[in-house]
């Protein structure tokens, strides 16, 4: 094959091992809870999401997936080397990996290995400070350690010239977010009737991300807050664009729809409309138009 060619033959293995990676790990997050049907039910919702065929393409949605699902279900499992190493990778996938500081510094502080460093000062001088709580302290904050890294480094810095002149991207921006999104709102209804198609795909995808994150807090709390913060820095990010492709990355989003599956109505419902979106969207994506 010729250079253009084998370069996207190795980006598309790279996505597809990596979202064969995620669908691993989401199964083994969902499993405990959801039992066996629920936690296929959850990589199956995973793999026919309207923006599903991106796990496939070359993209960094598949190998984030893999890479960010799996840290949290080594951080489930307390291998905190194995998931520090996988976060620390899923943040230099994609930036908003740093969001997984959240339910790794969630998990050590619920272990309570914090309280082994408050001891009293004369058994820390006979017995030294307790290696492995500062240990894993280091590795919960390693996704934070990579994003610095990487943020002062020269592609960090050729990263943002890109991001915010050729996409108009950049940190947070609440203030504009709001802008963007009332904004493109308002033009769904200006008689275009592409725009409103496409600003309607956008609109769901908002909301199934935003609603799966929060109601997902209660019992899964570590994959609720990452799976939010994944949430609000992408639609601060910018123009209101791309949503639905973003919160693949968003774990919550699946768990929650495998959780209403159970209902009967609610599976085949769910799954007829988002085969059939996803099948508009994969259409118009091979015939080079923009869908995410």
């Amino acid at each position: 094959m010729d250079p253009i060619a084998t370069a996207t033959l190795a980006g598309v293995i790279v996505s597809g091992l990596g979202a064969l990676g995620g669908m691993l790990a989401l199964y083994d997050l969902t499993r405990e809870k959801l039992g066996e049907d629920g936690a296929l039910r959850a990589v199956f919702y995973m793999l026919i999401f309207p923006t599903g065929f991106f796990l496939i393409q070359v993209y960094t949605e598949g190998l984030f997936a893999g890479l960010a699902f799996g840290c949290l279900a080594l951080l489930r499992h307390r291998r905190w080397a194995w998931a520090a190493l996988l976060g620390g990778c899923a943040t230099l996938t994609r930036a908003v990996g740093v969001a997984l500081v959240i339910p790794m510094a969630i998990t050590w502080i619920r272990s309570g290995e914090w309280m082994d460093l408050d001891r009293d000062w004369r058994e820390i001088l006979m017995h030294g400070i307790p290696l492995r709580p500062l240990v894993r302290a280091f590795l919960a904050f390693t996704p934070a350690v990579a994003f610095l890294v990487w943020k002062f480094s020269y592609l960090g810095f050729n990263f943002d010239v890109v991001e915010a002149n050729y996409f108009g991207r950049g940190f947070i921006n609440f203030g504009g977010a709001f802008y963007n999104w009332a904004t493109a709102f308002h033009d769904m209804f200006i008689g275009n009737s592409q725009q409103m198609a496409y600003f309607l795909t956008e609109f769901i995808g908002l909301f199934i991300g935003g609603l799966t994150s929060l109601l997902c807090i209660r019992d899964e709390p570590e994959i609720a807050w990452f799976s939010l913060a994944v949430f609000l820095i992408s639609i601060g990010s910018g123009p209101a664009q791309g949503i639905q492709r973003y919160i693949l990355g968003a774990p919550a989003v699946f768990v929650m729809l495998a959780r209403w599956g159970k209902n009967t109505a609610f599976d085949r419902a769910w799954t007829f409309f988002s085969l059939l979106l996803m099948g508009l969207l994969a259409m118009l994506f091979a015939f080079n138009m923009w869908v995410a």
